[in-house]
């Protein structure tokens, strides 16, 4: 708990500064592979494949650092060089502590694809927003599972992207 603490403060701040000029000073030779990139690119791939609104954001340019991360994770598992693990490793030490444990979710932990689905717009930088309905809510899950957006990063500004999970 204390290690948590210390990074809300200034002295947090400068150590992860510290942290990351080190990094790009050694061209991330040290800095420490997402141990659950296989993973990660097997899910991805499969959503790609599965949903129209993944397969959109992984198309596009990247527009978050968590986009970024996934696509290097996806390019060192393609083709393994020092270069490519390199950015891979770069791109995931860019990532906060909640980026990256929304990232390990996704890998490891949510085994539904619409909680999936669910993150990696939102690391996409997708903001959801409930579909309002005509006929009456059968349950709190129902108006939970049947999302949409009101907007995307700068990138994409007037796309929405609707999740139905019907």
């Amino acid at each position: 708990s204390t290690g948590s603490l210390l990074f809300g403060t200034p002295l947090g701040a400068r150590m992860v500064a510290m942290r990351n000029l080190c990094h790009a000073l050694t061209r991330y030779s040290f800095a420490e592979d997402p141990e659950f990139q296989s993973e990660l690119v097997s899910v991805v791939n499969h959503l790609v494949i599965e949903r129209e609104e993944v397969a959109n954001i992984l198309s596009a340019d990247p527009t978050t650092c968590a986009i970024l991360c996934i696509k290097e994770c996806q390019s060192n598992l393609a083709n393994p060089t020092p270069q490519s693990r390199r950015r891979m490793r770069a791109a995931w030490a860019r990532l906060n502590r909640q980026e990256q444990f929304d990232l390990t979710k996704v890998a490891k932990y949510q085994r539904c694809d619409e909680l999936r689905v669910k993150t990696l717009l939102t690391l996409a930088g997708v903001h959801l927003l409930p579909i309002s309905r005509d006929t009456p809510s059968k349950g709190p899950l129902e108006s939970d599972e049947h999302m949409q957006t009101l907007g995307h990063t700068a990138n994409d500004a007037g796309m929405e992207v609707h999740i139905d999970a019907r």
